[in-house]
């Protein structure tokens, strides 16, 4: 069985140019998202699985830090001064692994619009 090429989305020139300026930082103001775009699949499903990369680099460097992070508060755990304040800081951590949290939405057009298909439904209650 052969599988077929993943489909690529259908972007206009100035969206794609939109979709560069966010990854380079820029908010949707300033990349020049045209609110008519978030109804246009292609481009919801290209935002948001340009989004899963940048997430997917962010957990990944975090990655890497966490265990000199982990040294650092164990480390202050045992001094008096900073005690507490690391003791905070651990306990609030301990709730950074929720899901949703992470979530970026469908990456493929036909998945946002099956999401919208569902949104809709649950609208329509």
């Amino acid at each position: 069985m052969t599988r077929k090429a993943p489909q690529t989305p259908k972007l206009l020139p100035e969206q794609v140019a939109a979709l560069d300026a966010l990854d380079a930082g820029k908010t949707d103001f300033e990349a020049g998202i045209d609110p008519a775009w978030l109804t246009d699949a292609d481009f919801v499903a290209a935002r948001n699985a340009r989004r899963a990369k940048v997430r997917e680099e962010v957990l990944r460097r975090l990655d890497a830090l966490a265990t000199k992070a982990i040294d650092a508060l164990e480390a202050a755990l045992e001094d008096p001064a900073t005690k507490v304040r690391a003791a905070q800081v651990i306990l609030r951590a301990a709730h950074l692994d929720k899901p949703e949290r992470w979530y970026t939405g469908p990456a493929t057009p036909a998945q946002v619009r099956k999401e919208w298909e569902r949104e809709s439904l649950y609208d329509a209650l």
